[in-house]
């Protein structure tokens, strides 16, 4: 009896020793095939570009090629969605911009958790705004702005990219802070938002900075404050929000990659080391600067804690604002 129960120890530890022998060479193993990094968006844009910047270094970090798949619509949701039923293998991620932190309280369901189906992998970018006028318009400071919308509430209308986006985040958190109110015009991508600011239809617009730059300098597009905690060294003769009246402002777009829960973490750490490693090189900085976007790199703990905090501050904001996508 004793004899036999020694045996089936013996084989007990052996069987443990073996599975974690196995779990080793899995885990050495990856990526042993192509990785796809599912995008959010159509191609082109600041999103789309950042994946493709990322493909080729990456490919050469890791031995295997990345496969750029956009799945455009839903304010990134489809894209997340496909991500989330994803098995936690390593060969699927996704990329997560500015509406990934709003989508909990603009839409009235999601088909996934966006904090606990997902594992954060890392954070690649910041990208500031600015609040620009057509040249027409009669205004000339931030602060004229602030005084005419509290003069006439409403009359006064904002372009950007869409419902959701980071430069609705900056309209309507400027609102809840200025006390005042403005109107609020969506459209497709920042592209026909300005061109409509341009063309006059509509007297403010709220953009990335690298949107604003080349009008700004040809004169068409007068600047009047940018979001970031500080001066931009695009405009660096425009004051901040936050300088101009309302400390503690600050908003930003955001681009970072996520994959399926459950990922190793081995592999979250890897992956995490050659994303952060190809966003360091000389040629993806050279692109990013002359995008406007600031590299802001993490550790996959540092994502998470980005990813609540942008969740808890853009749900105050469309909360605060009765904010619901139309």
């Amino acid at each position: 009896m004793l004899h036999a129960r020694r045996g089936f120890l013996s084989a007990l530890t052996t069987a443990v020793l073996l599975a974690r022998t196995s779990e080793g060479a899995n885990a050495q193993a990856w990526p042993s095939k192509p990785i796809r990094l599912v995008v959010p968006v159509a191609p082109g844009g600041a999103t789309d570009v950042t994946a493709r910047l990322l493909r080729e270094p990456l490919s050469k970090a890791l031995g295997v090629p990345i496969i750029v798949e956009n799945k455009a619509g839903g304010a990134g949701v489809i894209a997340t969605e496909w991500v989330v039923h994803s098995p936690p293998d390593g060969y699927t991620f996704a990329t997560v911009y500015t509406s990934h932190a709003g989508n909990p309280a603009l839409l009235e369901s999601l088909p996934y958790d966006s904090i606990k189906d997902i594992t954060p992998v890392a954070f690649v970018w910041r990208a500031y705004l600015a609040f620009s006028v057509n040249k027409d318009v009669p205004i000339n400071n931030f602060a004229e702005l602030v005084a005419r919308a509290k003069e006439q509430p409403g009359k006064l209308s904002y372009a950007t990219g869409g419902v959701g986006q980071a430069s609705h985040f900056a309209g309507a958190r400027l609102e809840q802070m200025a006390g005042i109110k403005l109107t609020h015009v969506p459209y497709r991508g920042a592209g026909p938002a300005l061109l409509d600011v341009l063309g006059g239809h509509v007297p403010i617009l709220v953009s990335n900075i690298s949107v604003a730059a080349p009008e700004a300098a040809t004169g068409r597009l007068r600047p009047l404050a940018v979001t970031s905690p500080e001066r931009s060294p695009i405009f660096p003769d425009v004051p901040t929000v936050a300088e101009s009246g309302f400390p503690g402002y600050q908003i930003s777009e955001w681009f970072g990659v996520i994959g399926p829960a459950g990922l190793p973490d081995d592999i979250v750490n890897r992956m995490n080391k050659a994303i952060n490693d190809a966003a360091r090189a000389p040629e993806v900085v050279e692109k990013f600067n002359a995008m406007g976007l600031v590299a802001t790199l993490t550790t996959p703990a540092g994502f998470k804690d980005i990813l609540a905090e942008e969740t808890e501050a853009t749900t105050d904001i469309f909360r605060k604002g009765n904010i619901k996508l139309q």
